[in-house]
C-alpha cells in the first residue's frame, strides 16, 4: 500500500522545469547572468567582467523570484522579466531587465 501511495504522490506531482538562463542589465552597470533553478531553489549570480559567482537560496512564486546576499537583495519578476537589485546599506534599488538566453550546446 506503501507503495501505491507513493508511486500516486510522483506521478500526480507537477515536474519542474529546466534551469532558466537570464542575461539582466542594469543602466549605467556591469551585466550580470543569472541561472534560476526552481528544481532545487537556488539562484547563480555570475558576473562575466570580474568572474565573480555566488548561488544563492531562491524563493520562487507565481510572479517573482527572490533572492539575496549579505549586502543586496534581488528581485525578477517572472511577468516581464524586470529585476530589481537592492544595495541594503545604501538603501538604493536599480533597476534592470532581464533576457531569457538558451544555454549553448555543451560537449558533456
Amino acid at each position: 500500500m506503501r507503495w501505491f501511495l507513493l508511486a500516486a504522490a510522483l506521478v500526480s506531482s507537477p515536474a519542474f522545469a529546466a534551469p532558466t538562463y537570464l542575461d539582466c542589465r542594469f543602466p549605467g552597470a556591469v551585466p550580470i547572468k543569472i541561472t534560476a533553478d526552481e528544481a532545487t531553489g537556488k539562484a547563480t549570480v555570475f558576473v562575466p567582467s570580474t568572474g565573480f559567482t555566488e548561488t544563492l537560496t531562491a524563493a520562487f512564486t507565481p510572479d517573482e523570484v527572490i533572492f539575496a546576499n549579505n549586502m543586496l537583495d534581488y528581485k525578477i519578476s517572472r511577468t516581464d522579466l524586470s529585476i530589481d537589485r537592492t544595495v541594503r546599506l545604501l538603501k538604493k534599488t536599480d533597476r534592470g531587465q532581464c533576457k531569457v538566453v538558451e544555454a549553448p550546446p555543451r560537449a558533456f
